[in-house]
């Protein structure tokens, strides 16, 4: 069995901590490891090194190898241009034997209940064997969210597992909110389980875009790789197979999960912040400070409020708004473009 690692992202919702040469599945954001290193560890409770490969940025590859030293050094590829997760997931299945299991899981998220993670995995195993296809772990929501996608799910296939009914797109705060409520809708993790020749031979049905291009590549020889990625669509997962395949199946994770998709998600798993010799928060309530700075800090008569200071920059923002903080980064970066074109 093969496990891969999603770990190209940009993690732009994590400024000022999250840089361009530092993004956020590398940042020490609790319990003093990178987000890739917990997620690394979780998987060497099941996986030897030689069995988990990382999928990331060209620009990260020497990251990668700082973080996970026993890792192969053929077990890391580096993409010369990302072409979203459908093209990643097809190289990482590749690196597999024929019938060969193969588990997918972003760099960056955040998982309790670890036994209760791998009794999810088992059950999906499990069921792959009376019932081949592609599987995807679900989580019943805990509140209404409109920065996760959902899936809405069918019929029980076996206990714990159904079919995939539907998939849909980060809903609005109405939707969002009914989905919660309705038992039939679970957050779309982004984790994965699958057979080898059943997802190539899905793949090859549903996205051949991204099949034909990569059918005969070597995962393991980046230089390949980069060369037919020229020809691939870029796509996620969800949209080129996910929502196309008659063969979904959805495992219901019984476990605490996060995504870490913004500075909200630090203050929802942490709590909000105290005060310290270094943190004065007089009237105000349900703040997050987090600093890189021996700066003093002080917010006043303020609520639902998230302050992170680093040498980057100062960011200071509603945490309702805390999905924006990407529009912030690509204004900084429009104007740093603009500034070097004009010396």
């Amino acid at each position: 069995m093969k496990a891969v690692i999603l770990a190209g992202g940009s993690g732009e919702r994590f400024w000022p901590y999250s840089t361009l040469d530092r993004p956020k599945q590398f940042l020490h954001l609790f319990n003093n490891r990178s987000l890739l290193k917990n997620t690394y560890d979780r998987l060497r409770e099941r996986f030897s090194p030689s069995d988990i490969m990382i999928i990331t940025s060209e620009r990260f590859v020497d990251l990668t190898r700082e973080e996970l030293p026993e890792l192969p050094v053929e077990n890391i590829l580096g993409e010369e241009h990302g072409k979203n997760t459908a093209a990643a997931c097809m190289i990482g299945t590749l690196a597999a034997d024929d019938d060969e299991p193969v588990l997918i899981v972003p760099a960056d998220h955040y998982i309790g209940d670890v036994d209760r993670y791998w009794e999810s995995f088992e059950r999906a195993v499990k069921s792959m064997r009376a019932h081949d296809g592609i599987y995807t772990f679900g989580i019943a929501p805990t509140r209404e969210e409109t920065g996760y996608g959902y899936i809405e799910i069918g019929d029980e296939i076996s206990p714990g597992v159904n079919k995939a009914r539907s998939f849909i797109e980060k809903p609005e705060l109405v939707k969002a909110r009914s989905f919660a409520a309705s038992g039939k809708h679970l957050w779309n993790s982004g984790m994965f389980l699958w057979k080898r020749d059943t997802f190539l031979r899905e793949m090859e049905m549903w996205a051949p875009s991204v099949f034909i291009p990569l059918k005969g590549v070597d995962p393991r020889e980046p230089r390949s790789v980069n060369e037919a990625y020229r020809s691939v669509e870029s796509i996620s997962i969800d949209n080129a197979l996910l929502e196309r395949s008659e063969m979904v199946y959805v495992v219901k994770g019984d476990f605490s999960w996060s995504d870490i998709g913004s500075w909200l998600s630090i203050m929802e798993m942490e709590g909000p912040s105290n005060e310290t010799d270094s943190i004065a928060l007089p009237g105000s309530s349900n703040i997050l400070v987090k600093s890189r700075s021996k700066r003093k800090i002080a917010v006043v008569g303020l609520s639902d409020v998230i302050v992170v200071l680093s040498e980057e920059g100062l960011l200071v923002c509603s945490s309702e708004n805390s999905q924006k903080v990407k529009e912030a980064v690509s204004h900084f970066r429009k104007y740093s473009t603009g500034k070097q074109r004009s010396t």
